[in-house]
């Protein structure tokens, strides 16, 4: 069925006063809009709502009567509605649902959302782990106002804000051979066993690398995890590349590893903020958004 908020609201207030006269001074709307909306919900639902009484304005059926009842409880909801919905948009709170990728999550996302919830305690950050394919559905899909991401295959519909640069380096375990070099070439690697960390995009990225090069890499292993690419490098089992920083020289089972630069001349991945473009943010999404411009990132 269709009918508006606005002719209801016409039909209230014509019922209320108890007549489309009175209804046309207080709204300052015509007779004829008033008269067509009420005429446009009788025709609509298929019942009759008023009796007419000539010169003496209007009475309620007993239809009309509970018709106005469940009219009016209807613009309740509805300006209970706009009333939330402006205070996403004029106020700091409620909650933000933002994605990133899952290899930085844990070093990007905490320290950002804990300094966020200092300075806006009512605000709620979600934070979901996704890969870059995932991260791109739910943007697509709105079910996420913001991901943190890489700069890799980023749609031409998204807004990008860049908020760090990441180089790729080579992890190894500790006493591998090329662990003392100042920095280590794709060529130099390319027959060694590779751990790859396999997920969407990130795959293709290493892999393309070494193909630009005229290289092949030496797939050993493949993992979606980061943390078990960093344990099964510690264990000998190949070398890695990763451009989320190591914070640290231990694996997740506390074995060591190293981290080694490369020597070619290879872009840093940009680590970034996508939106949809033209999407209009809630206060909270656009503040979160901000936060996460201007604060620190994990240091490089």
């Amino acid at each position: 069925m269709a009918f508006t908020l606005k002719q209801l609201r016409y039909f209230v207030a014509a019922a209320e006063l108890g007549s489309i006269t009175k209804a046309t001074k207080t709204l300052y709307i015509s007779q004829p809009s008033i008269s067509a909306a009420i005429g446009h919900l009788e025709e609509e639902f298929g019942i009759e709502l008023f009796v007419r009484h000539q010169a003496k304005g209007l009475s309620l059926t007993p239809t009309g009567k509970r018709f106005v009842g469940a009219a009016n409880r209807l613009l309740l909801q509805a300006d209970s509605l706009n009333q939330y919905v402006t205070s996403l948009v004029t106020e700091i709170g409620g909650t933000v649902d933002v994605g990133c990728m899952v290899t930085l999550a844990p070093l990007v996302m905490p320290s950002a959302i804990a300094s966020f919830k200092r300075r806006y305690p009512a605000a709620t950050v979600n934070c979901h782990e996704f890969d870059h394919e995932q991260l791109i559905k739910g943007l697509h899909d709105g079910s996420l106002e913001m991901a943190a991401m890489y700069d890799l295959t980023t749609p031409a519909e998204f807004d990008f804000v860049p908020i760090a640069k990441f180089p790729t380096y080579a992890l190894v375990p500790l006493g591998h051979h090329l662990e003392g070099s100042g920095s280590v070439s794709l060529e130099q690697l390319a027959p060694e066993p590779l751990v790859l960390l396999d997920l969407p995009h990130t795959a293709q990225y290493f892999r393309s690398l070494f193909e630009l090069r005229g290289l092949k890499p030496n797939i050993a292993m493949r993992t979606h995890s980061p943390h078990m690419a960093r344990s099964l490098v510690a264990n000998g089992l190949g070398y890695s590349l990763l451009n989320a920083p190591a914070r640290n020289d231990r694996a997740f089972d506390g074995n060591p590893i190293r981290s080694v630069p490369l020597a070619d001349d290879i872009a840093p991945l940009n680590l970034g903020i996508a939106t949809q473009r033209g999407q209009r943010l809630t206060r909270t999404a656009s503040e979160f958004l901000e936060h996460m411009t201007n604060a620190p990132v994990v240091a490089t």
